[in-house]
């Protein structure tokens, strides 16, 4: 999803729309890291305990589970940078988005605050770029979001 909007008492994106007073809470939270996998130390046991009998297959487990380890060190080193944002609706249902930068989430908090204590009564139209972190306001982009 490239982004979402805030068109006076409207949030939307893509097949949503939902009236903001019918909205109870809107916070965040971190991404959870993915589980260490175990099986990684044990091919790691394994290809070492091969290389004197076999030395190529042990080191192609060697070099596997290190393959595998480093792609799970990076994947959690992305995903420490990331945020969901949590809307929650008055009737108990919920929606997740994921936000790449802590940063601009917290703008995007502090926006909702403000649309929230005003009331909706300055006609909030607000278009929040995911992919590019930027909050536009009145911009064109709202105009033709759905076309």
């Amino acid at each position: 999803m490239p982004g979402f909007q805030v068109k006076g008492h409207l949030l939307q994106w893509e097949n949503v729309a939902i009236q903001i007073n019918n909205i109870a809470l809107v916070t965040s939270s971190d991404v959870q890291p993915t589980q260490f996998p175990i099986w990684v130390l044990l091919i790691a046991v394994l290809g070492i305990a091969l290389i004197p009998f076999m030395l190529p297959l042990g080191l192609v487990l060697l070099a596997l589970s290190a393959f595998t380890f480093y792609v799970w060190y990076r994947e959690n080193e992305k995903k420490k940078q990331q945020k969901f944002l949590y809307i929650q609706l008055n009737s108990g249902k919920s929606f997740a988005l994921l936000f790449q930068s802590q940063e601009f989430l917290n703008q995007v908090l502090q926006t909702f605050s403000n649309i929230f204590a005003d009331g909706g009564r300055t006609g909030n139209n607000y278009y929040f770029d995911l992919k590019n972190s930027r909050i536009d306001r009145n911009s064109s982009v709202i105009q033709n979001l759905r076309q």
